[in-house]
């Protein structure tokens, strides 16, 4: 102010005021079936134009989950709960975490998804949510076998086993056991690695994928010196693999040359 003049001045300065803004995402695998180790995946952004503080992501590990590994970012697991405690996080920037499991073996079969929700919190009151959901697969091993209707002593005879993956996951750690029918000798032309063990043939084919079919076979002779009051020579495989079992039959009668 001025005595002379009598005059006034004023100045004034505005600041904008900045927030920040929490985002989170969840993802992870659509299908999911025991034996493999899947992953999730978090991220959480700062989509606002200040830093976020007191930044914590909390993950409740879902039910029929198993060997949690692999987790993020110093993540801890307690209890059943994985907990980041991220700090701060600049405006702009993200954080993505992450962690491995898989599905326990006994889930029962009534239960076909998997639903896992993250949690995101922050200071002044910020939070935010994403869930994944993954879909169950059930493998399921489906054996089909066959022979010839009709055998005679001294003949040989072939036998085929179709091992199926019907389900919609594979078939892990597959085993495929075929006993060896009595009055049949001579086991050979085992596919497959096949290997007679005892009074049996063993195949070890492995992981089958869903939808994909392994053809088992092998020969033997009928015993020459089978008695006559015989009818019948049945042949048995049984499967199994992880989750799933199955077994086929194939019968054949018996024809003796007329005296």
């Amino acid at each position: 102010a001025s005595e002379a003049t009598g005059l006034t001045a004023s100045a004034q300065a505005a600041s904008a005021v900045l927030f920040p803004a929490l985002d989170i995402e969840k993802s992870g695998p659509v299908d999911i079936w025991p034996g493999p180790a899947f992953s999730y995946e978090i991220v959480a952004h700062n989509s606002g134009a200040a830093p976020l503080y007191d930044l914590v992501v909390r993950d409740t590990v879902p039910d029929h989950l198993i060997n949690i590994s692999n987790i993020s970012g110093n993540g801890m697991l307690s209890g059943s709960e994985l907990v980041w405690n991220l700090g701060s996080l600049n405006a702009g920037q993200s954080v993505t975490l992450g962690w491995d499991f898989a599905l326990d073996p006994a889930v029962p079969g009534s239960v076909t998804q998997i639903s896992n929700t993250a949690r995101a919190t922050a200071a002044g009151g910020l939070s935010g949510q994403a869930t994944a959901l993954s879909q169950i697969a059930f493998p399921v091993l489906r054996l089909d076998k066959s022979a010839p209707d009709m055998l005679f002593p001294g003949a040989s005879v072939d036998y085929t086993i179709q091992v199926v993956s019907a389900g919609g996951a594979p078939l892990l750690g597959t085993v495929i056991t075929d006993t060896i029918p009595h009055y049949i000798i001579n086991p050979g032309g085992i596919s497959h690695s096949g290997l007679v063990v005892g009074d049996a043939i063993i195949w070890n084919p492995g992981d089958i994928p869903a939808g994909s079919a392994v053809t088992l076979t092998w020969h033997g002779e009928v015993d020459p010196n089978i008695p006559n009051y015989e009818t019948e020579i049945v042949n048995e495989a049984r499967g199994t693999a992880l989750g799933t079992s199955d077994s086929a039959q194939a019968v054949s009668g018996i024809g003796f040359p007329q005296m």
